[in-house]
């Protein structure tokens, strides 16, 4: 199996032609964007709410978008290209953003945004925030990786400083007795005017 399309814009790669024409971006139930897509991956967006589409937090898009800012939309929160581990755990030859994109919907824990096929698709039918069981179905299938060297050395202990120590300086007579205090008393000459 090769690589069906390939993009000159991003890392966005497919090995087969979509498989729908429409994908509905959504927060909760509510349509942010539609992606249109025709045979050969060429896509354009139509936006319905600029100021919640997943690819501009900072400064809203008015406009349709181009074939690079959907695959960016396609590529939400997807490993990168060069995630070998990944490739090898879901049996890829190269990171077919297209299969992760119908595979996970590209939803995640972390907010509400994932893909509709349908207008009518409804956020508690697919989206594990929303649904107990879908969420059970996910932490069961979900891959585990093996944690990186760093993740396993021991963390290092918090320091709590040792009070005690650093108060006897306050409780010794003879340094104490070296201030000389006369000046700090109120009502001092100094300060008349």
């Amino acid at each position: 199996m090769g690589v069906y399309y390939k993009s000159k814009f991003t890392d966005f790669a497919a090995s087969e032609p979509p498989y729908t024409d429409t994908v509905y971006c959504k927060d909760e139930n509510r349509t942010v964007c539609i992606i249109h897509i025709d045979e050969n991956w060429n896509m354009y967006g139509e936006v319905i709410d600029p100021y919640d589409l997943f690819i501009s937090p900072v400064k809203p898009i008015f406009g349709p978008l181009n074939q690079e800012q959907c695959e960016r939309m396609l590529m939400k929160d997807a490993p990168k290209s060069n995630r070998v581990d990944v490739m090898r755990e879901l049996d890829m030859e190269f990171m077919d953003y297209a299969k992760l994109m119908y595979c996970t919907r590209l939803i995640n824990l972390i907010n509400n945004y994932w893909l509709a096929w349908s207008e009518d698709d409804k956020v508690e039918d697919y989206h594990p925030r929303f649904n107990k069981e879908i969420m059970k179905e996910r932490e069961a299938s979900m891959i585990k990786l093996d944690p990186e060297p760093e993740d396993l050395e021991p963390s290092t202990p918090y320091w709590v400083p040792d009070w005690s120590k650093s108060m006897e300086n306050f409780d010794r007579p003879e340094i104490n007795s070296e201030i000389d205090t006369s000046d700090m008393e109120f009502g001092s000459s100094r300060f008349d005017t």
